[in-house]
C-alpha cells in the first residue's frame, strides 16, 4: 500500500501557466462581457461625436455624390472606395439626401460592423 501512496504523489503533474496564458484564459471567459462593455462604449462615443453637418474635409459629401451618382446616373464610384457609396445609394434612393437619416444609418453600420467583426473573429484570434 506504501507504494501506491507514493506512485499517485509521482505521477500528479501541475501545469504551469505563464502571463499570456493566464491573460487569454481570463479574456476567453469574460469574452462576452467585454464585447458588451466594447460595444456600448463605441456606441456611446459614436452618439457623443454625432455631427449633423458634412466634414470639413469633404468625404462625407464625395460619399453622398457618388452614391446619388450611382443610383440616379449608374455612375459606378470607382475612386475612395466603392462599396460605401454602392449601399449608402440604397439610401439615397429611398429618402433622397436627407443627412440625418444618412447619418443614422452611417451609426447603425458601423456598429454593425463592429458585431460582424467580433463574431467573424471569435474562437479563431486569441
Amino acid at each position: 500500500m506504501k507504494n501506491k501512496k507514493k506512485d499517485k504523489h509521482k505521477t500528479k503533474t501541475y501545469q504551469q501557466n505563464d502571463l499570456l496564458q493566464l491573460i487569454d484564459a481570463f479574456f476567453e471567459k469574460n469574452q462576452t462581457l467585454f464585447f458588451r462593455i466594447f460595444l456600448a462604449v463605441s456606441f456611446l462615443f459614436t452618439l457623443l461625436l454625432f455631427n449633423l453637418k458634412v466634414s470639413v474635409g469633404g468625404d462625407d459629401a464625395n460619399y453622398i455624390i457618388r452614391a446619388y451618382d450611382f443610383i440616379h446616373h449608374f455612375k459606378y464610384p470607382a475612386f475612395q472606395g466603392p462599396l460605401y457609396p454602392m449601399i449608402l445609394s440604397i439610401f439615397v434612393g429611398i429618402f433622397g439626401i436627407n443627412l440625418p437619416i444618412l447619418k443614422f444609418f452611417s451609426t447603425l453600420l458601423l456598429t454593425g460592423h463592429f458585431v460582424a467583426f467580433y463574431y467573424t473573429f471569435k474562437n479563431k484570434i486569441p
